[in-house]
């Protein structure tokens, strides 16, 4: 886990995983259960989630909500609502 230059409301939790924030100003919130996620510059929303699969991000600047269920999503210079049904990735019956 690493954090850099923070204000706002930021919340965490892992169980085992990486998590790394960048500059954040604002709501971050995340929650892992041993996977990666990577965020980078936020200043508003992003939310989160894995069970053990990465997520990236980039510059953000609000909305975005994520969740996967062990694999990829990056995103990159994101500025508001995230569309595709916030990314949330679900098994498939082929996984």
């Amino acid at each position: 886990m690493s954090l850099e230059n923070l204000e706002g409301d930021v919340r965490f939790e892992t169980s085992g995983g990486n998590i790394n924030v960048a500059s954040v100003e604002g709501t971050v919130n995340v929650n892992s259960s041993g996977g990666n996620l990577d965020a980078r510059k936020i200043k508003g929303a992003l939310k989160g989630e894995t069970s053990g699969g990465n997520v990236k991000a980039d510059d953000i600047i609000g909305d975005v909500n994520v969740e996967t269920s062990g694999g990829e999503i990056e995103l990159a210079s994101i500025d508001g609502k995230c569309p595709r049904r916030n990314l949330r990735r679900a098994a498939s019956p082929s996984d």
